[in-house]
């Protein structure tokens, strides 16, 4: 559940902080993302995209405040769309590929969130079993 936000912070902060503040940070995006949910990302409200991303129909303050504190639900896609823009940050989503040799990994894009207006931090991370986020450290500028 915390992995998306652990691995968002140690990336932003360039090493692993304390669990406290990660659920700190946990908190801090729910609650922005009430207090910003007519924000647009691609024509739709960050509410509807909640309503239509939630199988009951979810309303925002219903599915931030169930997310504050029960750090099994995990973060996806409107997570990381609203960290993007909350920290002006873009965010690579990346899975772990083998060369063709087979002899060290690579790592292939599959996800690319862009925050409206200036870039303050760049985070790289790594989706991985399809159900894990890890920090994508040490990734070339260019990248």
């Amino acid at each position: 559940g915390n992995c998306l936000f652990n691995s968002m912070e140690t990336v932003r902060y360039g090493k692993v902080r304390k669990e406290r503040r990660n659920r700190d940070a946990r908190a801090r995006l729910y609650n922005w993302l009430i207090r910003h949910s007519d924000k647009q990302i691609q024509g739709i409200t960050l509410r509807d995209w909640i309503k239509s991303a939630t199988n009951e129909n979810m309303d925002i303050n219903t599915y931030c405040k169930q997310r504050i504190h029960n750090k099994r639900k995990w973060g996806g896609g409107i997570e990381i769309a609203a960290y993007a823009i909350q920290f002006e940050a873009t965010v690579t989503i990346w899975i772990k590929v083998n060369d063709y040799n087979g002899k060290r990994a690579a790592y292939q894009r599959i996800s690319y969130f862009l925050p409206p207006g200036r870039i303050r931090y760049k985070l790289h991370l790594v989706w991985a079993n399809r159900n894990h986020y890890n920090a994508l450290l040490n990734v070339p500028h260019d990248a």
